[in-house]
């Protein structure tokens, strides 16, 4: 309450009027500040701001990050602090919960699943810990998390088991993002998965790192159930060629924008099974690193129509050479590119030429050439191409182009944008380093690497 005076001839009056919108202020204010803060502080300002402060999201991270707002920065979190958290009932608003890298074992993961104050979480992030299946089916368990649409149980060795336990859970109905990365999980847990009525509402999957082979990759891909699914990652999957000819022909799949098929040895026989897949011509991203993919594989992407909705491709690790450039160059349907990436194909100085003189090029804002022997002749076609201007990132590492490359890009009105360059292992030297430094057309530069 407010005491005023207002004062008129020889009569004072006092009135008391009450602030309106005190309580509309401090929601504001909280807004602006960090979890931590709202907990260590705010809760403890007054009653008001207390009971204000469990009306906000709270977002809490512990572990191996670099985020200023953590509790723990690369610590261990012992399962006392756990039980402490779980207990909290300042935490009744949390909504996103990360314990990374923090060796939690399955009775840590006990006391978050069974937390009466943690009802309202949507995120949840165990990535990196030693929850095994019994963690999981602590999780699966608990009524506690029927509210998540994102979880994350990356590197924790669940194996199939696990995984068929959050498949089968009728309280993880409402994941929409679900990373089981690196989790040993071979073609069983492929086919609980794909069999699960539960995962229906997924949109985003990452199975990368897994031993699921070409059969488990088969129950992915003919999975009535994730038919949602927007983002795949089947990167390390052991799937080959004849993975990707069962992608290729799902009828389950065509919702895809995002697939990574990286790390599976498909070569250019699954690759064109990709490229001439109508199931997937509304990919607008693919990563399909170190599959010994040859020209003839690029030719078959170059020249498929349904490829041309891409903007990112990741070829990095392949056996293009300047042939393949040349494809990806001269493609009619190649030409909405803005991120490439043809680190270590062996394209040389020719190759280099048919990407810098190509239209394809002019979208580009990420452009990685690293361990290519284009040399200071390449980097020259790069720097004096009108088709480069709208680079942003642009990365030669290991390519011998020494303090004359350097001076090109330095001398290039057509880089003006760029604000990444890599130019590790080229033997620059201290004058190359200072032309970079030093160029009126690198203003924009935050990060070199040299």
């Amino acid at each position: 309450m407010l005491q005023t005076l207002s004062t008129t001839t020889n009569t004072h009056y006092y009135h008391t009027t009450e602030l309106p919108f005190v309580d509309d202020i401090i929601y504001e204010i909280l807004h602006f500040l960090d979890s931590i803060t709202i907990i260590g502080t705010c809760m403890r300002i007054s009653k008001s701001w207390r009971e204000i402060s469990f009306k906000i999201p709270l977002t809490l991270k512990f572990g191996a990050t670099t985020d200023e707002h953590s509790f723990r920065k690369s610590e261990n979190v012992n399962s006392n602090l756990v039980e402490r958290i779980s207990k909290s009932e300042c935490l009744k608003n949390l909504t996103s919960l990360t314990f990374s890298y923090n060796r939690m074992g399955a009775k840590s993961v006990k006391f978050i699943a069974n937390s009466e104050h943690l009802r309202n979480l949507t995120c949840l992030q165990l990535n990196y810990n030693q929850m095994e299946s019994d963690g999981a089916t602590w999780i699966v368990k608990s009524e506690n998390v029927k509210n998540l649409t994102l979880l994350d149980v990356s590197l924790n060795t669940i194996g199939s088991i696990g995984a068929a336990s959050i498949a089968n859970s009728s309280n993880l109905k409402h994941l929409i993002s679900l990373n089981l990365s690196f989790n040993q999980i071979d073609e069983e847990g492929a086919y609980s998965i794909a069999n699960s009525e539960n995962l229906q509402n997924l949109t985003w999957l990452d199975l990368k790192h897994n031993e699921l082979g070409s059969k488990g990759v088969h129950y992915i891909a003919n999975s009535p159930y994730l038919k949602n699914l927007t983002t795949l990652n089947l990167c390390g999957t052991c799937m080959e060629s004849e993975g990707a000819f069962f992608l290729a022909n799902s009828q389950n799949l065509m919702s895809l924008t995002s697939l990574d098929i990286s790390r599976n040895r498909i070569g250019s026989n699954g690759i064109q099974f990709i490229a001439n897949s109508d199931t997937l011509k509304n990919l607008t991203s693919l990563h399909s690193v170190h599959n010994q993919i040859d020209s003839k594989g690029v030719k078959s992407m170059a020249e498929s129509e349904n490829l041309k909705h891409l903007t990112l491709l990741d070829l990095n690790d392949n056996e293009i050479e300047s042939e393949g450039a040349y494809f990806i160059a001269t493609s009619q349907y190649l030409k909405h590119l803005t991120c490439l990436n043809l680190n270590t194909n062996g394209i040389g100085l020719e190759g280099i030429k048919f990407m810098a003189e190509s239209e394809n090029s002019q979208h580009f804002t990420l452009l990685d050439l690293s361990c290519n022997r284009i040399g200071s002749k390449g980097v020259h076609h790069i720097a004096n191409s009108p088709y480069m201007n709208n680079l942003k990132s642009l990365s030669l590492s290991s390519n011998q182009i020494f303090s004359e490359g350097a001076q090109s890009i330095a001398n290039s009105p057509y880089l003006t944008k760029l604000t990444f360059l890599d130019l590790n292992g080229n033997g620059i030297g201290s004058h190359g380093m200072n032309v970079i430094k030093n160029s009126e057309h690198l203003k924009h530069l935050t990060m070199v690497k040299f």
